[in-house]
């Protein structure tokens, strides 16, 4: 057990001593008593204006009533407090960041400088959480349009990445398709940047058309990405659509604009 001189006058001089000897029901450590105590007198002092210790219960033996409204209360702040910090580190978990720091470089023709073996704008499965960056242009119409037999890439590495990057303003993607399709489908894309928050999202309608070539091979042309994003780097998502076919082709790659 601890006491505290509380304050003297001519007559009588006051002393209150913290008992460990609590009700059984309550169950607070000595500690709790001590922070309990110290919420009763703020709350004591903001109701009344002043502070009046409770009487002796017993010769030699001084207790602490607390009103059965103010452990409550207490012990509702004590809860919102660890749920607060439990909700907050919960968030913090499910940030999604990402790491945007690896670019492939290519110049304006769309030629490749520089890229890595890293799987950046090959056809990918996306997880639930990049569908989830979608959700919003999946209401797009899709009336009118096919899906092509393929969507053509060059291996070792794919030539579908988006050129020039850097960029400045805008930069540009194009597509091979299956022979002879000649039929409509639907880009749709979204940038994010690290952190994985969206900074641009939208949807292109294109028009494929067919080589008078021997080969009869078909193009989507160059379609021009008007991104209106910040100097930085970030990642775009993008897939093709068609009637019944929703994000048949999905990709992904890093992009900076200077």
């Amino acid at each position: 057990m601890g006491f505290a001189q509380v304050g003297q006058t001519e007559k009588t001089s006051a002393f209150v001593v913290l008992s460990s000897a609590v009700r059984a029901d309550v169950m607070l450590s000595a500690n709790e008593q001590i922070i309990n105590f110290l919420f009763y007198i703020r709350l004591k002092v903001r109701a009344e204006g002043t502070l009046n210790f409770p009487p002796a219960q017993s010769p030699g033996r001084w207790l602490l009533l607390y009103p059965k409204t103010i452990i409550m209360k207490i012990k509702l702040l004590k809860f919102f407090i660890v749920l607060s910090v439990f909700a907050t580190a919960c968030k913090k978990d499910s940030n999604h960041s990402i790491d945007v720091s690896k670019q492939w470089k290519v110049d304006n023709l769309g030629l490749l400088i520089s890229g890595l073996s890293d799987g950046q704008w090959e056809n990918k499965t996306f997880s639930a959480q990049e569908l989830n960056l979608f959700k919003s242009l999946d209401t797009v119409d899709l009336t009118g349009t096919t899906m092509p037999d393929s969507v053509l890439e060059e291996k070792p590495v794919s030539h579908n990445y988006a050129f020039p990057n850097p960029f400045k303003q805008t930069t540009n993607l194009s597509f091979g398709f299956s022979p002879r399709f000649s039929g409509q489908l639907v880009l749709k894309y979204v940038i994010v940047n690290g952190d994985f928050t969206v900074v641009k999202k939208s949807a292109i309608r294109i028009q494929a058309t067919v080589c008078s070539c021997p080969s009869f091979s078909s193009s989507s042309g160059i379609i021009d990405l008007l991104t209106n994003i910040p100097r930085g780097q970030f990642r775009l998502y993008y897939t093709l659509s068609s009637k019944g076919n929703d994000h048949f082709y999905r990709t992904w790659g890093n992009i900076e604009e200077n």
